[in-house]
């Protein structure tokens, strides 16, 4: 399984929530009646525990003794997060948010960023050197600010994502950089402009020379992500308007994602579309991929509960030129299930398996058609020469590959049997393939 670290501040999110039916007497303000008070995991918390449902993630951060403080660490190991936590004298922030199910009303922040903390555990450090990557999540304390630099140097095969904050320390030269564009303007003193891409293109140029980041990925909210490397820009797209019920913990989602991806052996572009539809899932399903239990924590739905969670089906290809085949094998598969999760091969990994002709479809335009079908709930981008370790981190409950594999050992296989999934092999539809299509019209062509 992959493994990763989280570098960064805890915070608590405590959210009031009841119903608003009438305007209180005595002053012009709504009355929130028979509130509920639910309490999760903030900041690097939330980043660490998204994380934890498809990898071994470690969360190095800095916590009091607080009652708060030692609940939240509590609930992040029973959620399969290891956490070295430096202690700090204060106890960590609190954001506050009382709400009614639809919209935050107000919110009240509670405790100080920054507080005197003690040296990390020796295992804390011990940790960054055994991992697939490193997240560093900066909320604006003392984590990023304190915690030794050296330490945290990308190396050939341990990629670092750096989440910055506008008060926080500056990421260390040649990390995978995630500010959203707010972050980006102002830590690089440039103007908005009407255009958010044009605004995050400005901001990167300056954010270059000052960072030298081996990579950009700006979130643009609605409108996707702006992923800039090696002097290429690529705008990753989002869902567009449409209503957002709670915003908060999407970047979070986001540059766990994105880490998990990279850890994984993605490329940035990749990893990014990846990590915006989680993101894009996160916000639009109000966090529903989270459960909650008796004191408030959201946790992994649990494995056991089938009737709690939907059945979650994945297949894999290169679906390079979309056919007939292809659409009755995903409809197929889709109905095995109550999501389908597409891994779709990148050009790199195409040409390696199937000769340097091929893809005929570059992987942007496979993915936006694999996209539109009605079967198909996510796709998910990957470079190796198989999907196991994406495979690992979604964890699907079946597995299905086409008739044609029927006789031949299944790479996967090893892996869905860890965690109790299956593999169903579908009816193979003679005469419907790609090499097929493509044999088909040289001949037609000579």
């Amino acid at each position: 399984m992959t493994s990763i670290a989280v570098v960064g501040d805890l915070i608590v999110d405590r959210d009031v929530v009841g119903h608003v039916g009438r305007v209180a007497g005595d002053a012009p303000v709504p009355i929130v009646e028979q509130p509920e008070e639910r309490i999760r995991p903030g900041g690097a918390g939330l980043a660490a525990a998204l994380a934890a449902a498809g990898a071994d993630v470690a969360l190095v951060t800095a916590a009091s003794d607080a009652d708060t403080d030692r609940l939240a660490v509590e609930r992040l190991r029973a959620m399969g997060v290891t956490v070295h936590a430096a202690r700090r004298v204060s106890p960590v922030p609190q954001k506050i948010r009382v709400r009614t199910e639809d919209h935050v009303m107000l919110r009240v922040d509670r405790g100080v960023r920054t507080s005197t903390a003690a040296a990390f555990p020796i295992a804390a450090l011990e940790e960054l050197d055994r991992r697939d990557a490193i997240l560093v999540s900066d909320y604006g304390g003392e984590v990023a600010r304190t915690i030794d630099h050296d330490l945290l140097r990308p190396r050939p095969l341990r990629p670092l994502v750096w989440d910055p904050h506008r008060i926080g320390a500056e990421p260390v030269p040649g990390a995978v950089v995630t500010p959203n564009l707010n972050e980006a303007v102002a830590w690089a003193g440039t103007g908005a402009e009407r255009d958010p891409v044009a605004t995050a293109s400005r901001a990167a140029a300056a954010l270059a020379d000052r960072w030298r980041p081996s990579a950009q990925c700006i979130t643009l909210g609605r409108d996707g992500a702006l992923v800039v490397e090696d002097g290429h820009r690529s705008l990753v797209q989002g869902a567009g308007p449409g209503p957002v019920t709670d915003a908060c913990g999407a970047g979070d989602r986001f540059a766990a994602t994105l880490t998990l991806g990279l850890a994984a052996g993605l490329r940035v572009i990749d990893a990014t579309e990846m990590a915006v539809e989680e993101a894009t899932a996160f916000v639009r399903d109000g966090h529903d991929g989270w459960t909650r239990n008796a004191s408030g924590w959201p946790g992994p739905a649990d494995a056991g509960d089938v009737g709690g969670r939907p059945t979650v089906v994945a297949t894999s290809g290169c679906f390079d030129l979309l056919h007939a085949g292809h659409i009755r094998m995903l409809t197929s598969a889709r109905a095995l299930g109550d999501r389908l999760v597409v891994f779709l091969n990148d050009d790199a990994s195409v040409r390696r398996t199937k000769g340097p002709g091929r893809p005929l479809v570059p992987v942007a335009e496979r993915a936006e058609l694999l996209r539109a079908l009605a079967a198909v709930d996510e796709v998910h981008i990957f470079g190796e020469d198989t999907p196991v370790r994406a495979l690992c981190e979604v964890r699907p409950d079946v597995f299905v590959k086409g008739g044609d594999y029927r006789d031949v050992e299944i790479p996967e296989a090893r892996a869905i049997a860890a965690w109790g999934g299956r593999v169903v092999i579908l009816p193979y539809e003679a005469g419907r393939s790609t090499t097929e299509l493509i044999n088909r019209s040289h001949a037609a062509a000579s």
